[in-house]
């Protein structure tokens, strides 16, 4: 895929998402995901939250989205904490950019975009496989990313070929300022960066009057890992923004 493709291609795929895809025809999954007891776990101390942690090469990760929650305005749960109590102790809560900036606990930051590339790197993903690019890229790196369980789609991508590496991926679905609604759940997941396209890139002047930022995005039935950029206006926060999950990686 192009440069200059990558952010309509998303966006239509967020805003084109169909009823089949959302959670009117698919039915949420909310047990607890059990992440492996050999990982390490840490406290944040801002509300006493633990989470699992996951060491791959040289960078920590948190092993699960977070859900961490600031008044009314930092840490929104899919749709409301009374439609789905359950959602945030299982995917987590969703981020705008903005919001994200500064979520992460004492010690850990939102990634950039190349932190998400140290990591693809890990998984299998080679400059060769589209490592730099825009779009779907990779070969089997979103299958590897993935959590295989239940909470996703079916039928799943995933192949369970894990070998000793996971992230550990739910589909926690996203917000969209396109329609003010909730999408997704059980079908994809996106990932924020701190990352925005370089004044040299195609995807820089896109869109204009906005800041783009960059993110990941994983689906049920794709093995690939597209990265792509979305618009953020910053003078129309909160719900005119995309809100999506939030991974924080150590200092």
């Amino acid at each position: 895929m192009s440069k200059t493709a990558a952010i309509p291609f998303l966006i239509l795929l967020l805003i084109g998402c169909t009823k089949g895809n959302d959670v009117q025809t698919f039915e949420p999954y909310f047990e607890r995901f059990l992440l492996p007891d050999t990982l390490t776990t840490f406290t944040d101390p801002r509300d006493s939250t633990t989470y699992y942690q996951v060491e791959i090469g040289d960078q920590i990760w948190m092993a699960e989205n977070l859900r961490y929650v600031s008044g009314d305005s930092v840490g929104h749960n899919y749709r409301s904490r009374s439609e789905f109590p359950l959602y945030e102790n299982v995917y987590g809560l969703l981020y705008s950019f903005n919001e994200a900036k500064n979520a992460c606990p004492p010690g850990w930051r939102l990634p950039s975009d190349e932190d998400w590339k140290v990591l693809e790197a890990r998984f299998g993903m080679t400059e060769y496989i589209g490592l730099h690019n825009y779009g779907g890229r990779g070969s089997s790196q979103g299958n590897l990313m993935k959590s295989d369980s239940p909470h996703w789609k079916q039928p799943n991508t995933q192949s369970g070929a894990k070998k000793d590496l996971d992230f550990y991926i739910l589909p926690a679905g996203y917000y969209s300022p396109q329609d003010f609604d909730y999408h997704d759940i059980g079908v994809s997941a996106a990932f924020l960066s701190s990352s925005q396209p370089k004044k040299n890139d195609t995807l820089s002047n896109l869109v204009p009057d906005t800041t783009i930022f960059i993110i990941r995005h994983f689906a049920y039935y794709s093995t690939l890992i597209d990265r792509t950029a979305i618009p953020y206006n910053k003078a129309t926060a909160g719900d005119s923004s995309y809100r999506f999950s939030v991974r924080c990686i150590k200092n």
